[in-house]
């Protein structure tokens, strides 16, 4: 079972409600096997859950490990809703006051514009809000699309390889060679590599190796958020720019006109 990239991102408070079922489901003494969905980590719960089932396996101290994981993953997604909101709220906001200013300009200086303008004017106010929504979903797949498969592969492999069960079992079940590189995490991919590479030939594992791939998997997460943040904010200034301003000019650029008429 793999979760796709939209399950890592919060979108609605249906999501939100999730999380919390999802976290007053590990505060259980005795998880049962149908688990609330939240994104990946349900992933992680039910391979959990097959360990133990298979062999015995111990999985509270792992169990403890995701609960706390899922809640820095939900206090960091906050972040992500939180810009994608205010670009919203502002491009919408700012293009309402526009029609404010056209409506009170002509009422007060007895200006008016073509029908077709304030036509054209709503259709390319409307042609950017459809723009900023294709291009947030690119920025986030751009920034975040990989990061479910690299924390569910962590977190599997981490919790099979501390049941003591084979090295291949632990590959195949986390899928670690399906990880796919990219720039931001090739450091997180190769330093995986390594450790698979001594646990093949040396039988050579420590706990903190793992631990510390995935603190720093969680450190990229977070510098994703900055620039992502960044980006929406050049993306804010950019379309409220080109799509909400234009309604100001041509406002003034018909007041003008019609002063020259008078003239």
């Amino acid at each position: 079972m793999r979760l796709t990239k939209r399950d890592f991102v919060i979108k609605s408070n249906s999501d939100m409600q999730s999380y919390h079922q999802f976290q007053f489901y590990l505060l259980g003494d005795k998880l049962n096997p149908v688990v609330p969905r939240y994104k990946f980590f349900t992933c992680i719960v039910l391979e959990l859950l097959s360990l133990r089932k298979r062999y015995g396996s111990e999985i509270d101290t792992a169990c403890r490990e995701v609960k706390a994981a899922s809640q820095k993953d939900y206090n960091e997604n906050k972040a992500i809703k939180s810009e994608i909101k205010g670009l919203y709220f502002q491009y919408i906001f700012i293009g309402l006051f526009t029609w404010v200013f056209i409506i009170n300009f002509q009422i007060q200086l007895q200006v008016s514009l073509s029908f077709l303008n304030l036509i054209l004017l709503f259709l390319w106010q409307g042609l950017g809000l459809f723009l900023v929504s294709i291009l947030l979903r690119k920025l986030q797949k751009k920034y975040f699309d990989l990061f479910p498969d690299y924390f569910t592969s962590l977190y599997v492999f981490k919790s099979i390889i501390t049941a003591s069960r084979p090295i291949s079992e632990a590959i195949e079940k986390a899928r670690v060679s399906e990880l796919k590189k990219r720039n931001e995490l090739e450091f997180i991919h190769s330093f995986l590599g390594v450790i698979l590479e001594n646990l093949k030939s040396k039988g050579i594992y420590h706990s903190s190796d793992i631990e510390g791939v995935i603190s720093d998997l969680w450190n990229v997460y977070g510098d994703q958020i900055s620039r992502f943040k960044k980006s929406v904010l050049v993306l804010k200034l950019f379309f409220i720019t080109l799509f909400i301003f234009p309604g100001f000019l041509i406002t003034l650029m018909s007041a003008l006109k019609e002063v020259m008429v008078w003239k």
